[in-house]
């Protein structure tokens, strides 16, 4: 497990499930979804939430038009699930695979993750080169209609609006390069 067990004193040989929740944040491209598939692989004891699956579960597509409403259903599904998997003995730990750009949204997901039940909230931010950040993206298969300038913008607005992310309540806050290899899974 990624470390989500306290035990108590000997004496008592009474575990305490904690419910630890692993937000990725950081910007298109940067090897999120991945990386995360990459870590579910060697962990399959983690439950793993993905905005993006949901949306392409649903509308075969994360590139939806706004004014149609698919981001708020999947919103919902995505919350949906959440408060299943925190009201849940079996599992303890969540990765959740969501937007969250600014800080405000940062926070409201904070908020609603411990209002929900969970412990412990870490956030895993994605530390990405530019050039490797925008190569990744126009790999992705909804990828078309976006430009190269749209994608560096988005990039440099993300680090911009998170470089105060340690004020937003996180717990702990792990920079993650998904190029450095996962040595001690």
């Amino acid at each position: 497990m990624l470390g989500s067990t306290v035990k108590n004193k000997p004496e008592d040989k009474k575990e305490v499930v904690m419910k630890v929740v692993y937000l990725t944040s950081g910007p298109r491209g940067s090897g999120k979804t991945e990386f995360v598939k990459k870590i579910a692989s060697f962990h399959p004891e983690v439950e793993v939430i993905s905005r993006d699956g949901i949306l392409i579960e649903l509308f075969s597509s994360t590139s939806l038009n706004p004014y149609e409403g698919g981001h708020y259903v999947a919103k919902d599904i995505l919350w949906k699930k959440v408060e299943e998997f925190l009201s849940s003995s079996k599992k303890r730990e969540l990765i959740l695979d969501c937007w969250n750009g600014f800080s405000n949204e940062r926070q409201v997901i904070i908020w609603k993750l411990r209002e929900l039940g969970a412990d412990r909230v870490v956030c895993w931010q994605f530390m990405v080169p530019i050039d490797l950040c925008v190569q990744w993206f126009f790999t992705k298969p909804d990828s078309k209609g976006y430009s190269e300038i749209g994608i560096r913008r988005d990039y440099n607005l993300y680090y911009e609006m998170a470089k105060d992310i340690e004020e937003d309540g996180f717990d702990e806050i792990y920079h993650i390069n998904p190029c450095q290899l996962i040595l001690n899974l």
